[in-house]
């Protein structure tokens, strides 16, 4: 059989680490076997078909699927005789691997069909074998990886017909937050995602986007502190973090017709 692989530099410091990458053209011959695997695999198969085991679970892998095995299990794969496999692959490790899976409700996958990313990984291939030194690979090479799991990601929950358990997520953080004041840099960030994709599922599900389901959040809130508090105007926009008092009664105004203190009298009983 033959084999083209590329083994980046590599470096124990960065979370995200690509132990190799590289296209194999099969014979009935090839197998590869992993106890208590060191590193995470994912495959690309091109043509052919084979068998995949993790942890006692196996399937076949045919043209145009992709396979998951993850860090710390039993991986077990082979090559079919008579129809062997062609196949792009990676080998990753690090901290950074496992908390992309998670993010992307990915710990459990193994077997993805029907959806054709033999373009990601030939350039996440080449992308491996073209860097010079570690910091160089690990930075582009994740954000490649990122790239093939959120398009996994999306093509599962279209096969499931159902949105991301990511934007429910992301409402639980938007509800929790004291005055509404995360920002969707901060859900990026806790939440592993892209802000584009993070506003795109978040609209998928919730019909708004991030930023006006936390406007429509702060006003409905601005409303409950002017009819059952004594706040001040100031108070209140200080805890809704708007940056001062005008500013929010602007906004008041442009959701309701009228300012907050107008709001708070006819409130009032007579």
């Amino acid at each position: 059989m033959k084999e083209e692989i590329a083994t980046p530099p590599r470096s124990s410091g960065l979370p995200f680490q690509v132990r190799m990458s590289g296209i194999s053209y099969c014979d009935g011959t090839y197998f590869i076997r992993r106890t208590a695997s060191p590193l995470t695999c994912m495959e690309y198969i091109i043509d052919g078909e084979g068998t995949v085991t993790e942890n006692g679970k196996g399937f076949t892998a045919k043209k145009g699927d992709i396979y998951l095995l993850r860090e710390g299990n039993n991986h077990h794969y082979y090559s079919s005789e008579t129809d062997p496999w062609v196949k792009i692959w990676m080998n990753l490790s690090g901290p950074a691997v496992e908390h992309l899976l998670y993010a992307y409700g990915l710990d459990g996958v193994n077997h993805i069909s029907g959806l054709d990313l033999e373009r990601d990984f030939r350039e996440f291939y080449e992308t491996a074998r073209a860097c010079k030194n570690a910091a160089e690979c690990s930075d582009r090479c994740s954000i490649l990886f990122h790239r093939i799991l959120q398009k996994i990601s999306d093509h599962l929950r279209r096969q499931a017909g159902t949105t991301s358990p990511t934007a429910q997520k992301m409402k639980e953080l938007i509800d929790a937050s004291k005055g509404y004041d995360i920002t969707l840099e901060e859900l990026s960030k806790q939440l592993f995602f892209t802000k584009t994709h993070l506003i795109r599922i978040f609209r998928e599900k919730y019909k708004v986007t991030p930023y006006e389901y936390i406007l429509t959040r702060k006003l409905r809130l601005a409303k409950d502190l002017l009819t059952n508090t004594s706040l001040s105007i100031t108070e209140i926009s200080a805890y809704l973090n708007f940056c001062d008092a005008h500013y929010f009664t602007n906004f008041f105004r442009s959701r309701t017709g009228i300012t907050p203190k107008e709001y708070r009298k006819q409130d009032q009983p007579q």
